[in-house]
């Protein structure tokens, strides 16, 4: 096992946050030490941010991991709070790749990058706690696909 992918909720209540963060740091270091190297996040706001923070903190411990980033468009912050721009813009310079599926908004191409983290992840870890979504259609196809999921929402 080598590589592990993220999916969430972009909006979280604080109580979500302090425990979607708390699992993220548990199962990460769980999942390093079964041999995880590569973690592919989205840069969304939310679970997505709470994920590369985990994985750039084990990394800046010494950990041997790599965040790559898979990024639907390049403009994906233009509404967000300068306090999230600035927390993503900082994770994406300090990611070890980052790839955009699309020069610009289109239809589509969120599940195009949803897609391409289960692809390219043996495990997926998602914080899903509703039947509808961007998150659902991703562990939707995660289970289409025969990958392990573990979700960190579940008691």
């Amino acid at each position: 096992m080598n590589s592990v992918g993220f999916t969430g909720h972009r909006i979280l209540s604080a109580e979500e946050r302090i425990a979607a963060a708390a699992g993220l740091r548990k199962t990460v270091e769980e999942l390093i030490s079964r041999g995880a190297e590569n973690f592919f996040a989205g840069g969304a706001l939310g679970f997505d941010t709470l994920a590369a923070q985990a994985v750039l903190a084990f990394r800046s411990a010494g950990a041997k991991v790599r965040l790559h980033l898979l990024l639907p468009f390049p403009e994906q912050d233009r509404r967000w709070s300068p306090a999230d721009k600035a927390v993503y813009r900082s994770i994406l310079g300090l990611a070890d790749s980052a790839e955009y599926f699309c020069d610009r908004y289109l239809p589509g191409v969120y599940h195009l990058r949803d897609r391409a983290i289960v692809e390219r992840s043996e495990i997926i870890v998602a914080y899903l706690n509703r039947s509808t979504g961007g998150t659902a259609y991703t562990v939707s196809v995660a289970g289409d696909m025969g990958r392990e999921i573990i979700n960190l929402a579940l008691p």
